[in-house]
């Protein structure tokens, strides 16, 4: 029986249809598909149209864990949205051999995920999906005080923000500076600033480029991974103590959730075009009058923009919550074409 050839553009449009695991399997049937599927071209390809169809099924909800156990669960966002009795679970990923809790998801991108081990002060660029994961070199400080991970799209390179703090040894202080890791170079180099330390959050999120922080119930500081310089954006309206929603990355908005506690009510905003301030809009709202009797509480915005409280109360021990897209997408740069 003869064998059949598929042309190449067909067999690619083919595989570029097919989740990440089965890519990984597909790698082993032949040297041509292990060259196409490991391409640089072919990965970016891939997670483009990953995020175009905007399907649930690509896209992971991970929780870091409240125990003294770091390791790191993980649910599909299907699953924790619809499914009532969703239990995420512990993922078995060689990385747990090297994280000491407690531990802080920093941020994720193109379905890499940041890790800070505190203890260690030490970063981890990680990639669920295909199991691989690097250490980045480690910085001379005691801890790490202020922290953010994203894409630089100028320069193709993944970058991890971080403000390290080390005790001064001749006086009763801290040295506190700034340092960027760029993945291209797989170094950090210091910057002149580190911006603000009053902060709601010490760990900021990506969104369009650019890495925020909420200053207590002041403003938003930013800081563009491009030019590396720092910005401001003010809140929508009066709101105190917000917080970012989990899945800005898949929504493609800057989204603020803000719990109004006089009201009992739980209100989200959206900046519609990003860096234009007046087009900040209240997109849903709901009463939790109730709802804070669950364990865990998971929410999301129907088709009708209105805001649904599902509980989830066989989700325990579980800390922050990322939701990040499955890819190809490699911790480490190569020169692969």
């Amino acid at each position: 029986m003869d064998t059949l050839h598929l042309p190449e553009e067909i067999l690619e449009e083919i595989l570029l249809r097919l989740p990440v695991k089965s890519l990984l399997r597909f790698r082993c049937v032949s040297k041509s598909c292990r060259s196409l599927i490991r391409s640089n071209r072919f990965i970016k390809t891939h997670l483009q149209k990953s995020r175009s169809r905007r399907r649930l099924e690509s896209w992971y909800v991970i929780f870091s864990s409240n125990s003294e156990n770091p390791n790191l669960k993980r649910c599909s966002l299907r699953s924790y949205v619809t499914d009532p009795f969703v239990n995420p679970l512990p993922i078995d990923d060689p990385i747990n051999d090297h994280l000491t809790a407690p531990i802080v998801i920093v941020g994720h991108s193109s379905g890499l995920v940041c890790i800070l081990d505190l203890p260690a002060a030490s970063f981890f660029l990680w990639n669920p999906a295909t199991r691989v994961s690097i250490q980045l070199p480690k910085l001379d400080c005691d801890r790490v005080a202020k922290y953010g991970f994203g894409w630089d799209g100028q320069s193709d390179a993944y970058k991890v923000f971080a403000v390290s703090s080390k005790k001064n040894k001749n006086e009763d202080r801290s040295e506190r500076v700034a340092n960027i890791y760029n993945s291209k170079t797989n170094s950090w180099k210091t910057l002149v600033t580190p911006g603000r330390l009053d902060l709601y959050s010490f760990v900021g999120e990506f969104v369009c480029g650019k890495i925020h922080w909420l200053v207590k119930s002041e403003y938003i500081e930013t800081f563009d991974l491009k030019s590396e310089v720092f910005g401001r954006m003010e809140f929508p309206g009066v709101v105190f103590y917000p917080r970012f929603a989990v899945d800005g990355e898949r929504r493609g908005y800057l989204t603020l959730v803000y719990d109004d506690h006089d009201n009992a009510v739980r209100r989200v905003w959206e900046m519609e075009e990003y860096g234009v301030e007046s087009s900040w809009m209240e997109v849903a709202s709901c009463s939790f009058r109730h709802a804070n009797e669950s364990t865990h509480l998971a929410w999301r915005i129907d088709q009708n923009r209105e805001l649904k409280f599902s509980p989830r109360d066989n989700i325990v021990d579980c800390d922050h919550r990322h939701c990040y897209i499955e890819s190809l997408v490699r911790p480490v740069s190569d020169n692969d074409a």
